[in-house]
């Protein structure tokens, strides 16, 4: 590493680098809370991602469109 470390971190990176990640993880009362929104951010993902891709599918949204049509031309009027 060069240069010496700074005693406030100023840039991003070094505020990341600094950061106690061990004692929020594993020491802390409350370690717990951090470590189960992570491990719920990673598996989640791929679940929202899917959703996503699912719905924005051509097919799919030509049909929502038609249902929209469908909807404000004042054929479905109450």
């Amino acid at each position: 590493m060069a240069g010496e470390q700074m005693k406030y971190p100023y840039s991003l990176g070094a505020k990341i680098r600094r950061f106690p990640f061990h004692h929020f993880f594993f020491v802390s009362k409350h370690g717990w809370i951090l470590r189960y929104w992570a491990i719920s951010i990673l598996v989640c993902t791929p679940i929202f991602y899917k959703f996503q891709k699912a719905t924005h599918n051509p097919g799919n949204v030509e049909q929502w469109k038609k249902i929209h049509e469908k909807q404000f031309s004042g054929e479905m009027h109450h």
